[in-house]
């Protein structure tokens, strides 16, 4: 372990990003495992619990966000990170070896609040460890490592469709129970990581609610509020068709698709998804993190927009819509995850990630019960909504204009220059 006594930058992000790709696959796994869990426990006719089921790891996540986020700003990233990763790996095995329903939906509920606290725990450590010419990259590869994990997802429950069909007792046991190897692992590894330095040369500066009292003051304040909006928005639509485009698919198509055929399918779109995060990834740094959120905003808006009007002539026009979709998706995936923890300071990163975070959340939650409570039937009569959506993304669009584009300069240099400007006015 002495190579990992003080591990390079490459080392701190993987480490970093790994509890973000859980993440990705915890917020995937719930839409196939629903699809077992109905049969099993006679949920066919309640709607309400399975919007719970569908829900609980959401309403878990904006409190780990927000909460815990505020904890690494006052205590350390390193501390949050041993922490959440260790009660996560009891809290897994508990709802896999307890077959009751009722603890299924309170396990998901702290899965959501222990993997939603390393989402702004994450982000902030690779912004503050990353130098400024790759930190887009940095920050793009965490927005790839939850794209890759919601494809894990996916590709798990394929198999347990395909090779496990008689034996759903024990797939959704392994599709909840995957986290609970790759916990222990990250757990082992994430022992071995230092401190950030950034934090650590403000550490104490700012105190309890001094942190979230100012991180809605002056341009900072500002740009928390854009980008909370913003991800609301865009987290309420992506994630709400995301989690019921299976059932969506079986109201327009009926008995024409199976769970494998759309297991099959939503591994293709979220391949394209991790496709154009790897390619926003690498270009970000050069092409600048503004232009790019807007031009998937615009893409992902208009093809949403168009989706009404092709899904009913067959599932070729689904593919086609969701494909291109997914595309312009992953350039506005990548972004989002970027302007939160450029575009705030070191003293309340953590905070101001995790309430932007749990903004998303609370988006996600809107959007699902949209979609799950809105309608009686999930189909056709979904059109309306999801062209509203379409029109939503350009919303979107509009309110990036807004934000500044910090690719090249030194986390919190654009603060610093507004400080020094702001002195001189008062000499002058």
């Amino acid at each position: 372990m002495e190579s990992f006594k003080k591990p390079s930058d490459a080392v701190r992000l993987f480490m970093a990003s790994a509890g973000i790709f859980i993440e990705g696959y915890e917020t995937a796994i719930m839409t196939w495992v629903i699809l077992i869990l109905i049969p099993l426990f006679n949920l066919k006719n309640d709607d309400i619990m399975i919007t719970l089921l569908m829900g609980a790891f959401l309403i878990g996540e904006m409190i780990g966000m927000f909460i815990i986020g505020w904890l690494a700003d006052i205590f350390g990233r390193r501390t949050i990170y041993i922490y959440d990763m260790f009660f996560l790996i009891i809290v897994v095995a508990l709802q896999i070896i307890l077959d009751n329903l009722w603890i299924i939906l309170i396990m998901r509920l702290f899965t959501g609040i222990l993997l939603g606290a390393d989402i702004p725990v994450s982000n902030s450590y690779i912004a503050e460890i990353a130098k400024k010419d790759v930190r887009g990259k940095f920050l793009s590869f965490a927005s790839v490592a939850d794209n890759i994990g919601y494809v894990a997802g996916t590709i798990v429950p394929l198999f347990v469709f395909i090779f496990m069909p008689n034996s759903y007792e024990l797939g959704w046991r392994l599709m909840l129970g995957i986290p609970l190897i790759l916990g222990a692992i990250v757990l082992y590894f994430r022992l071995e990581m230092p401190e950030s330095e950034r934090w650590e040369m403000v550490k104490g500066k700012l105190l309890g609610l001094e942190i979230i009292k100012d991180m809605f003051k002056g341009l900072a304040g500002k740009f928390t509020i854009i980008n909370s909006i913003i991800l609301f928005l865009y987290v309420m639509v992506t994630d709400s068709i995301s989690m019921f485009l299976p059932m969506i698919a079986e109201g327009v198509y009926g008995s024409n698709v199976s769970n494998a055929l759309l297991a099959e399918l939503a591994a293709l779109f979220l391949t394209i998804l991790v496709l154009s995060s790897i390619f926003t990834m690498f270009i970000v740094d050069t092409t600048g993190r503004k232009t790019l959120q807007i031009i998937g905003f615009v893409g992902l808006g208009l093809f949403l927009m168009m989706a009404p009007y092709l899904m009913s002539s067959g599932v070729l026009y689904l593919i086609f819509i969701a494909v291109m979709a997914e595309f312009f998706n992953g350039m506005v995936g990548t972004t989002t995850g970027i302007f939160p923890a450029e575009l705030t300071k070191t003293e309340f990163r953590g905070t101001t990630y995790g309430f932007v975070s749990f903004m998303g959340n609370l988006g996600s939650i809107t959007g699902v019960f949209i979609l799950g409570l809105g309608t009686e039937t999930l189909g056709p009569s979904t059109y309306p909504i999801i062209f509203a959506y379409g029109a939503i993304m350009l919303v979107g669009a509009l309110l990036t204009l807004m934000l500044v584009d910090i690719t090249n300069m030194d986390l919190d240099q654009l603060f610093e220059f507004k400080m020094r400007l702001e002195e001189s006015e008062e000499e002058l």
